[in-house]
Parts: C-alpha cells; structure tokens; sequence
C-alpha cells in the first residue's frame, strides 16, 4: 500500500461515522497533506506518463513559455469566476494561472496516455474522438458554417 493510500485510510478512519464522502473529500482537499503530498506526487506521475510517452514535458512548456511575453491586459470590465481563481489539481493559483496554461497540452497528452495507454500520446485525441463517434452515433452533426449553436 502506497503512502498516499495510507494517509488517506488514516483520514478516513479519523472522520466521524456519519461523515459524508463529500465531507471527507472536502477535508482531504483542505489538508496540508494534499498540497505537500499527494500534489506533488500525482504531477510527478504526469510527468513520467508524459516522458514514458514520447512527450517531453519540459522542452513542450519550455517552448511555449518562450513563444510570447504573455501578458494580460487588465480589463476592468471582464469579471472572471471566482472558482478559476481557487486551487485546482497542481496550480495554487487556480486553473486559470499561466502554468496550467503552459501544461494542458503536454497534461492532456499524459491524460489521454493514462486512460488510453494502447494509444500512448494519441491517448486523448482517441478519448475526444470516441465522444464524436458517440454524437454522431446519437444522431448530433456539426453545425455548418454560418449556422447558430444555442448553449441554454
């Protein structure tokens, strides 16, 4: 059995019985452990998927780090949800910081690897790929070009 494994049995066992599992994802998510152990250790195992796959994560976000200055205009009039500003996954700063930004690509690529390891790095282009096959299957169709898609 993992550390992690082991951290979270010893948390669940200290919650009390009637503890939802909502309750006690929600006390992992705020535990000290979470950020300094178990984050660091699933971004590690992203990384090696990535390498394992053919897909060099630090050159990738290297490159495009370097491809522009990458900076916002301040923009009083564009109100961002406050939950892209919380802790998400491996990015304190929330999901919308520019180190997420910088590693979705190389993040998906090790993703689709992990849940569609025959495929390697063409892992997530399969994932995304059997939910058109699905659409399509379910009788949806890409909107042709000047048509209007209508989100309620």
């Amino acid at each position: 059995m993992t550390m992690q494994c082991q951290i979270l049995l010893a948390l669940a066992a200290a919650a009390a019985p009637t503890a939802s599992a909502f309750d006690l994802m929600s006390a992992v998510l705020k535990s000290p452990i979470y950020k300094n152990l178990l984050v660091p250790a699933s971004r590690n195992m992203m990384i090696n998927t990535a390498k394992e796959n053919g897909v060099p994560w630090a050159d990738a976000v290297a490159w495009i780090r370097g491809a522009t200055t990458w900076e916002l205009d301040d923009d009083a009039d564009v109100a961002v949800p406050a939950y892209y500003r919380q802790p998400f996954h491996a990015y304190e700063p929330g999901n919308l910081c520019w180190e997420a930004a910088w590693e979705a690509e190389v993040a998906g690529r090790a993703v689709g690897a992990r849940n569609y390891p025959a495929f390697g790095a063409d892992g997530e282009e399969a994932f995304r790929g059997a939910f058109d096959d699905a659409l399509v299957a379910a009788g949806a169709r890409t909107p042709a070009v000047g048509e209007t898609i209508l989100d309620l």
